[in-house]
């Protein structure tokens, strides 16, 4: 548990409201899935139901057709004019003509009982010992699949009931067979067959809007099953065949699951059996389900896109303002960059994010403001100590000493000397008259030279400096004395250190049309550590030039630093080509 609340507080806060988020929309998925699946299986039950009521529906129809021709038998039986009639042909060794008007009469009261029954297709009577009463020349009729008359009237038997049914193997016909007993004694008269036209069965059914060409439809009798229609195909035959149908089932043939509704008629003697293709009994419900689950698709796919929108909308603030923060801890001198790229859509937000960046800005600006205050204090502090450092000399008395220094050297013809104090005169006077912080670099040079004077004097031939100066460059103008301390750098750590000769060259030359060059090399023993050198020159010094050239161009200008000992060390100022007022 210890590990997991530390593996959570890890975690950023945009993986936090993603792992909330989803974990609650699992829970939603699996409501809605399991919602879904209560409600598409009741509707299933409910649609099985109705095809199962529809089923009982057509059992009763049926069923009111078999009563009706069952009753139709009953009342010949029963008729007292028919049993009589049966009873003096059962006597026998009657007239030829006696016994034609006796089946006349008895043809012609059957066919007045008949003529109220539509689904009666024809009926026959025979008498006591079997024979037909209608035909002289047959005794017996074949009926269907072989079956005879004689082979139903012996199956009868000769004990009073109801009748009993034969149905074709096709299904498409149905015959009853009744005996016919005297009500009085109770004496076998004779048997009536009737043969009933079951193609009202299969119009019953097609005429119901639920079922299609791919049902199949089954009446049950006797343990044996008899399809209502032709050419089936061989795997359903078999298949009924060898099938005990149970109400309510699924049955698979093939690739396809059925489902099988059944409905019982005839006092629970026949049942009739569906075979409904599952997929077309529940095509309104796979369809319906269909569409929630596309609904529910594009509902996911919306909410996850919101989420993630509102996520962003909330996370990506922090997260740019830890990055600022983040970047303000890697380089705490670039604050005018945070500046700049303050955001006041952000500041403005009336909530807790906007309070943030609001105060962030602010700290921002108040430290950039505290950073160039003490810059300016450093600078003024400098310019002070500079200051007080001409103060503390009398120019014209020094200019008037050296003058008369170099004047007692030409009347004794010691020329060097005078060269040397001329030298130094030019070095004091562009060092400590001048007040402007600001000159041309053609100043500059000549503040160059006369340093360089005085030096040769000292170091005579060990000295070798050149030169490399573009003539645009000469009325470029640049903070005093950002060169020449370079100069005095590459004598002190260069050829002060060295026995051999020193070479240094200063470079001067446009970059590109928005920058130029100052570079000072020499071959002397150079830095241990270039990029990062903390030492001071004699004068201002390479620290004092970096914080100026800051101070007066910002970003724009660089100074760096590469040295390999005692074959290159070079010291480059990167200033900005716009800058050309005093």
């Amino acid at each position: 548990m210890t590990r997991l609340a530390n593996y959570w507080r890890k975690l950023t806060y945009s993986k936090k409201f993603n792992f909330l988020f989803y974990f609650i929309f699992s829970l939603f998925v699996l409501f809605v899935v399991a919602t879904n699946f209560i409600f598409i299986r009741g509707l299933s039950k409910q649609e099985y139901k109705n095809n199962q009521d529809n089923i009982l529906t057509i059992a009763d129809t049926i069923d009111e057709e078999f009563i009706s021709l069952e009753f139709f038998t009953y009342k010949v039986i029963d008729n007292a004019h028919i049993q009589s009639l049966l009873a003096r042909l059962n006597l026998g060794n009657l007239p030829f003509q006696e016994e034609v008007q006796l089946k006349t009469k008895l043809r012609d009261e059957v066919y007045t009982l008949s003529s109220y029954e539509k689904n009666v297709n024809s009926f026959y009577l025979f008498d006591a010992e079997k024979e037909n009463l209608e035909s002289n020349l047959f005794s017996s009729i074949i009926f269907f699949d072989g079956l005879t008359s004689s082979d139903m009237i012996n199956q009868l038997g000769n004990q009073p009931q109801k009748g009993k049914w034969f149905l074709s193997e096709d299904g498409t016909r149905a015959v009853l067979a009744r005996n016919i007993f005297s009500t009085d004694t109770l004496d076998l008269l004779g048997t009536i067959i009737v043969s009933l036209d079951t193609s009202f069965i299969v119009n019953t059914i097609r005429n119901t809007s639920l079922y299609s060409s791919d049902d199949y439809f089954i009446i049950s009798y006797e343990e044996k099953n008899y399809p209502l229609e032709n050419d089936l195909p061989k795997i359903v035959k078999d298949f009924i065949e060898n099938t005990v149908f149970v109400n309510n089932s699924i049955e698979t043939i093939g690739h396809t699951d059925y489902f099988i509704a059944s409905g019982s008629f005839n006092d629970g003697k026949m049942n009739i059996s569906g075979m409904l293709p599952k997929n077309k009994v529940l095509q309104n419900i796979i369809l319906l389900e269909t569409i929630i689950l596309s609904l529910f698709f594009l509902l996911v796919v919306s909410m996850i896109a919101l989420s993630q929108h509102f996520i962003r909308s909330l996370v990506s603030p922090i997260n740019q303002l830890a990055k600022k923060m983040s970047s303000f801890d890697k380089d705490k001198n670039d604050f005018q960059t945070l500046i700049e790229e303050k955001d006041s859509t952000m500041s403005e937000r009336p909530d807790e994010i906007g309070a943030l960046y609001s105060n962030f800005d602010a700290l921002i600006t108040e430290i950039n403001q505290l950073i160039e205050e003490n810059y300016q204090s450093k600078i003024l502090y400098q310019e002070i100590q500079f200051r007080a450092l001409q103060s503390q000399l009398d120019p014209h008395f020094l200019y008037n000493t050296l003058d008369s220094i170099n004047w007692l050297a030409v009347n004794q013809e010691a020329m060097e000397i005078s060269d040397m104090v001329t030298s130094l005169a030019t070095l004091f006077r562009r060092k400590l008259s001048n007040t402007n912080p600001l000159h041309t670099i053609a100043e500059e040079i000549e503040i160059i030279d006369a340093y360089l004077m005085i030096q040769k004097f000292r170091f005579g031939e060990r000295l070798c400096f050149s030169y490399h100066i573009d003539e645009k460059m000469t009325d470029f103008v640049i903070p005093r004395l950002i060169i020449q301390p370079l100069i005095e750098n590459s004598l002190k750590y260069g050829l002060e250190k060295m026995n051999q000769a020193c070479s240094i060259s200063l470079t001067i030359i446009p970059l590109d049309e928005k920058h130029i060059s100052i570079s000072v090399l020499d071959n002397g023993p150079g830095f241990l550590n270039s990029q990062h050198d903390k030492r001071k020159s004699s004068g201002v010094g390479i620290k004092n030039i970096r914080e100026r050239i800051k101070l007066y161009y910002g970003k724009k200008a660089e100074l760096n630093i590469s040295s390999v000992a005692y074959q290159e060390t070079i010291v480059s100022i990167l200033l900005p080509a716009d800058f050309t007022e005093v």
